[in-house]
């Protein structure tokens, strides 16, 4: 597994070389469910999700060349500003 990880270039990578049929279906499935939200994080629904109103929010705004790194697993809703308008001369 530890000559899988080092070498794997990709997530697809790792997953076809280190892990059986089986696994994979495991792994795919969690993934999917992991990337997948159904809130509207615009306009929430608190009848559907009332716990999403309560959460910690953090807002920021980044410039050309910053990066945010947001951890595996955390949900986050991007938006780009309308003030933000890409111009090639």
């Amino acid at each position: 597994m530890e000559k899988a990880i080092a070498s794997s270039t990709s997530l697809e990578d790792l997953v076809n070389s280190g892990f059986n049929d089986s696994e994979r279906r495991l792994l795919y499935s969690w993934l999917a469910q992991m990337n997948n939200c159904d809130v509207n994080a615009e306009e929430p629904d608190p009848e559907k999700t009332p716990l999403f109103l309560a959460a910690h929010r953090y807002v920021g705004t980044l410039s050309a060349g910053d990066l945010m790194f947001i951890p595996f697993g955390w949900r986050h809703f991007v938006l780009k500003s309308l003030d933000d308008v890409d111009s090639h001369d």
